[in-house]
């Protein structure tokens, strides 16, 4: 994979995203909602998270998709992000995706996040690269066990984190902070959209905007 170019502010945020489709998004939101309403949520979710991302001068964005076919044209994202800031996950398990995006940027300070947090906005992205300005490693940790951002400071001596990770969990977060020898730091909690109960306990103005 080739390497990108280093962001004009020295950091890098890498949103991981799959095509909007039905049946590859959201399927235990799917069971919910119906495959439908639960694609459209993640559809206007996704869209909306890297339009306001990928615009914010402090970091560069780069999207790095799965499955790698879905790069090719014309794609879901067109016009939201530049062709040269998009990237394919890979093969492998998300660990092994995650630790070969890490190793891409290296030594650019690095956050990796997904797309199922109607919360998040450019504020919580600048306090996470604060936060990692302090620390090797961080966690922004999700409420259900997991986290929806990672990042690392500088290149990934401490990897392979995400090895014997119990991912979608309770214990991921627990399973990717073990026996690891780094300085780690945590940032804003902020609550992902898994199923219907995570969905019903958003605030109304978040539902709102999502128009479910």
């Amino acid at each position: 994979m080739k390497r990108p170019k280093p962001a004009p502010a020295n950091q890098a945020l890498i949103i991981m995203a799959k095509p909007p489709k039905a049946g590859l998004v959201k399927t235990r939101l799917a069971a919910s909602l119906g495959s439908t309403a639960a694609t459209r949520f993640y559809r206007h979710l996704s869209r909306r998270l890297i339009y306001q991302l990928s615009h914010d001068p402090r970091w560069q964005t780069f999207l790095a998709i799965t499955p790698d076919a879905a790069l090719n044209p014309p794609h879901p994202w067109g016009g939201l992000i530049a062709p040269g800031q998009l990237l394919p996950q890979g093969p492998g398990s998300l660990g092994e995706k995650m630790q070969r995006l890490f190793t891409l940027f290296a030594p650019t300070p690095t956050l990796i996040i997904g797309t199922d947090i109607p919360g998040i906005t450019s504020p919580h992205i600048e306090a996470a690269f604060q936060t990692l300005q302090q620390h090797q490693v961080i966690f922004g940790p999700s409420g259900d066990g997991g986290y929806w951002c990672v990042g690392q400071r500088n290149r990934p001596r401490c990897l392979p984190l995400f090895n014997s990770v119990r991912w979608s969990s309770a214990n991921t977060l627990k399973d990717s902070t073990a026996g690891l020898n780094a300085r780690i730091g945590y940032t804003t909690a902020l609550r992902d959209v898994d199923t219907g109960d995570d969905l019903a306990a958003l605030p109304p103005s978040l539902l709102n905007r999502w128009h479910i």
